[in-house]
C-alpha cells in the first residue's frame, strides 16, 4: 500500500476514488478465491505465436506506450481463451497486422467458473447453508464476457451481462433482476460495466 499511495495521490487531482465499504459500511469484507489455470494446447500455441509476432512488432516499428499496451491487452485475450482471429488489415512496412478477436469456447477457465459455481449450488440450483447464492463474474473483455454468459446460458444456467456501452436504463433492470428472488443467478460484468454506477 505504500508504494501505491504516491499513485493514488497524484491521481487523486483528477478522479474521485471511492470503495463500496466506504459507502456501505455493512457490505462483508471481499473474498479473494485465487485460481491458477494452464493453457489449452491450442490455446498455449496461439499465444506464443501472437506474443512473438508481438515482439516484433513492438522491435520492429516505432511504438509509443499505447500500441505496448495494446499489444498486452490482445495477448491478455490469448491467455483467457482461444481467439478466432479475423485479420481486418495486413501487415505492410510500414504498420502491423490489424485484427479483431473473438474469444472461443477452448478455455481453460469455463471448467474454473462451473466448478466454482456447482460450488456455491448455482449449477443444479440447492442451496448451500440454507440459502440459495448468487455469483458475479468480471473480465475485463467484452467479448469474454459475452462468451461467458452464452456458455452460461448453453449450460442452463440463469446468466446475464453487463457491458459498459449499455444504457443506465437497461443496467439497472438487469441489476433489479439479479437482485430479486429467483432471479438471474449469475451476471458477467466487464470491468468498464462496472465502474459505472
Amino acid at each position: 500500500e505504500a508504494v501505491r499511495q504516491p499513485f493514488w495521490d497524484m491521481l487523486s487531482t483528477h478522479a474521485v476514488r471511492r470503495t463500496k465499504k466506504e459507502y456501505l459500511q455493512d457490505l462483508p469484507d471481499k473474498n479473494y478465491i485465487e485460481k491458477w489455470v494452464d493453457m489449452t494446447p491450442t490455446q498455449k500455441k496461439q499465444y506464443e505465436q501472437f506474443a512473438a509476432e508481438a515482439e516484433l512488432t513492438i522491435g520492429e516499428y516505432e511504438i509509443g506506450a499505447v500500441g505496448v499496451l495494446a499489444e498486452y491487452t490482445r495477448l491478455k485475450q490469448f491467455a483467457n481463451a482461444v481467439q478466432t482471429v479475423e485479420i481486418l488489415e495486413p501487415a505492410t512496412l510500414d504498420h502491423p497486422m490489424k485484427y479483431k478477436l473473438t474469444p472461443t469456447e477452448d478455455s481453460p477457465k469455463l471448467p474454473q467458473i462451473m466448478e466454482i459455481l456447482d460450488d456455491l449450488g448455482i449449477v443444479n440450483d440447492e442451496p448451500v447453508g440454507g440459502q440459495y447464492e448468487k455469483a458475479v463474474i468480471f473480465s475485463e473483455s467484452a467479448e469474454m464476457v459475452k462468451m461467458v454468459t452464452g456458455y452460461l446460458k448453453k449450460s442452463g444456467i440463469p446468466a446475464e451481462m453487463t457491458l459498459g456501452g449499455m444504457p443506465q436504463t437497461r443496467r439497472s433492470a438487469l441489476q433489479a433482476e439479479f437482485q430479486a428472488e429467483g432471479g438471474v443467478k449469475v451476471m458477467v460484468v466487464s470491468t468498464l460495466a462496472a465502474g459505472f454506477s
